[in-house]
């Protein structure tokens, strides 16, 4: 069978960095901590081959950014001063003037059960496109060019499914 869909999906990843760096009044440390949640309009294209209700799918996706947060504290310190932590709470962007990628795509696979009207699917989402784009105004902090850091989406996810008929 072939089986389309249009999905709303939330992807998203977990930064723990540490850096430092030296100056006129010693060194210091800076320590991010970050929960960042990525929202996508997503196009899978499966087929599905399905034997006494089990299946085995596999397909194709493309997915469009439409928004995103990013949470987290930075915290600063050198062995004479400790300063206040920074919270952080951003909109997450997309296009040339960001370090996202709007545009993802990739391949799904995964097994899956039907019965009657109702479907579970347990699949994999290989996200092969690299979604940070190289923006030389941004992301560069003390010697790490953190445009070079490449991230893509790579998922597990459980589906329940209801068909309705037409």
């Amino acid at each position: 069978a072939f089986q389309p869909a249009l999905l709303f999906s939330q992807k998203g990843e977990k930064l723990h960095a540490f850096s430092s760096a030296s100056g006129f009044a010693g060194y210091y440390v800076r320590e991010t901590t970050s929960t960042n949640r990525y929202n996508w309009l997503e196009l899978p294209v499966n087929v599905v081959y399905a034997l006494h209700g089990f299946q085995v799918f596999a397909g194709p996706y493309v997915a469009l950014g439409v928004g995103g947060r990013q949470h987290g504290i930075i915290s600063r310190f050198s062995p004479c001063a400790r300063f206040a932590p920074q919270s952080i709470d951003y909109k997450a962007y997309y296009g040339p003037d960001s370090n996202n990628r709007r545009l993802d795509a990739g391949v799904n696979f995964g097994i899956g059960y039907q019965r009657g009207p109702l479907q579970m699917q347990l699949g994999y989402g290989l996200g092969l496109r690299n979604l940070h784009q190289s923006n030389s105004n941004q992301l560069y902090y003390n010697g790490h060019d953190f445009n070079q850091d490449a991230a893509y989406n790579r998922v597990m996810q459980l589906t329940g499914t209801y068909f309705f008929k037409l």
